[in-house]
């Protein structure tokens, strides 16, 4: 076999084995007494080299880093079904990154191998009977060579389903007035650019709609991977709540039921293609504005600082629209905001309230006066006059339940009663809703709280800036830090001729 980077060692091991009859006297006086029996017992086969299972240790250099061991094991899942002809069998769900994986797969023949990473992340163990251990060896070779350098693949299908189907609850009577202002009626098949579909059908009364939305809708989409091993699944998985989170800003009603992604078959993919292709399928827009693009965009072209913000913001949205407390509900728009809001740096928690207020100032100042002039505005903040003085309002309100606890009764009044929860539900919604969109098509990263050039400048990168900073990262050394991305665009929009 030729030598590589890798340092081998050939362990034999059997449980069999390793078992030790031990018998006491009254056993063997027992077996000497029926010696003449004419019930035998079973011939013993003696246990030789050949029925050991072989178990393959190669110390790795590369794959410590748990997203790399997903990666080889997807490879290695990938590259076993092309060699082998073999089918995954079982495997463990880690507990945490750095818990250990163990994987078996079946071969036509009925017998099994398995690959195990410990938890140090330092050797890979192979198990197979001597027919496969060579052909087995090989094929993790190559897995392993492709999750050293990064190789992600091409593109896997995933698919999941979900609904909204609202009754009279507590939680659909504080909704009520926010679903009357922004619930959105999709139906038929919405396309994510190239990337995926999402089927929508309205179920029950068309007069229902508006105050208990009744929605079935399924996705199909794509995302990184070699194969849908745990590596690919990781990336389905945030792709599949990103856009979820879209359906819910969009819709403006939550998604419910339990939720995960499966797998798409080769046939399914077919079809997939076929609907893609077609010309007149709409695209997935919220208010009428087409918004893949802008999203996909935000992500293959380096913005990743600014993704995660968007990415985040929606799955507090989300949240905030399954609450059935107004002060809850508060709580989670406001750091839906927030999220958009605050960079992914070391400073991000100086001078929060400053820069979240600034940050609402400049981005959603007419629909802050809109809800100043909204006829029950009152009643759901009191006396304020001023944008500024408002979005200290909601603030307060925000850190008021976060910091004692104190949400109240849980709401949900109807016509008649007191309504002041379910209108400022409804406003705040407003405010978070607008922002989120805004900041999609529009990323700003503010630079209040900055150690040096706070409080005047708030950034507009372009995502061409975005791109030529992540270009830099790369040629850097890979991955540079959220915080290193932002100082560069920071350096870069000063003076791009020093950069």
């Amino acid at each position: 076999m030729p030598e590589n980077s890798c340092t081998r060692r050939i362990i034999f091991h059997s449980k069999a084995a390793e078992i030790k009859l031990k018998r006491s006297k009254k056993t063997r006086r027992h077996l000497k007494r029926n010696q003449s029996s004419p019930i035998q017992s079973m011939p013993t086969s003696p246990v030789t080299m050949a029925t050991i299972p072989q178990v393959q240790k190669i110390t790795l250099d590369g794959l410590v880093e748990p997203m790399r061991r997903d990666l080889f094991l997807d490879w290695a899942e990938v590259l076993l079904k092309q060699n082998l002809n073999a089918k995954s069998a079982s495997s463990t769900i880690p507990v945490t990154e750095n818990s250990a994986r163990n994987h078996n797969f079946q071969l036509p023949d009925d017998s099994n191998i398995s690959i195990s990473l410990p938890a140090d992340g330092k050797t890979i163990l192979l198990e197979a009977s001597k027919a496969y251990i060579g052909k087995l060896i090989e094929t993790c070779q190559q897995a392993k060579s492709y999750a050293e350098k990064g190789h992600a693949g091409n593109m896997v299908w995933w698919k999941f389903k979900g609904g909204s189907q609202t009754t009279l609850t507590a939680r659909s009577m504080l909704h009520l007035m926010r679903n009357l202002g922004q619930h959105k009626r999709y139906h038929g098949t919405f396309t994510f650019g190239i990337d995926g579909f999402i089927k929508i059908t309205q179920h029950g009364k068309e007069s229902d709609f508006t105050f208990f939305p009744n929605q079935g809708f399924e996705v199909h989409f794509r995302s990184i991977g070699p194969g849908h091993g745990p590596f690919a699944r990781k990336f389905g998985i945030k792709w599949a709540i990103l856009i979820r989170g879209l359906f819910a800003l969009a819709s403006a009603t939550p998604f419910e039921g339990p939720f995960t992604i499966f797998p798409v078959s080769p046939e399914e993919e077919q079809s997939n293609v076929d609907i893609l292709s077609k010309n007149n399928t709409s695209q997935f827009h919220i208010d009428g504005i087409p918004v893949w693009d802008a999203v996909a965009g935000m992500h293959q072209e380096g913005a990743y600082e600014a993704f995660s913000r968007l990415f985040n913001s929606l799955q507090a949205f989300e949240q905030a629209l399954l609450q059935q407390n107004d002060g809850a509900a508060i709580i989670f728009f406001v750091t839906a905001i927030e999220a958009l809001a605050t960079p992914n740096t070391k400073w991000a928690q100086e001078r929060i309230t400053k820069r979240f207020i600034e940050f609402l100032l400049l981005t959603c100042s007419d629909t802050l006066d809109e809800a100043l002039a909204h006829a029950n505005f009152e009643s759901a903040f009191g006396k304020i006059n001023g944008a500024k003085k408002l979005v200290e309002r909601i603030y307060e309100l925000r850190s008021a339940r976060v910091h004692t606890g104190k949400f109240g009764e849980t709401s949900g009044g109807i016509f008649g009663e007191d309504t002041s929860s379910q209108t400022r539900v409804m406003l705040v919604a407003e405010i978070a809703r607008t922002a989120i969109i805004r900041f999609l098509f529009n990323p700003t990263s503010s630079l209040v709280g900055h150690p040096n050039m706070d409080p005047k400048i708030t950034l507009h990168p372009s995502i061409d800036t975005y791109k030529e900073i992540s270009n830099r990262s790369s040629a850097a050394g890979f991955a540079k830090s959220n915080e290193w991305i932002l100082e560069e665009i920071t350096k870069h929009l000063q003076n791009p001729r020093n950069t």
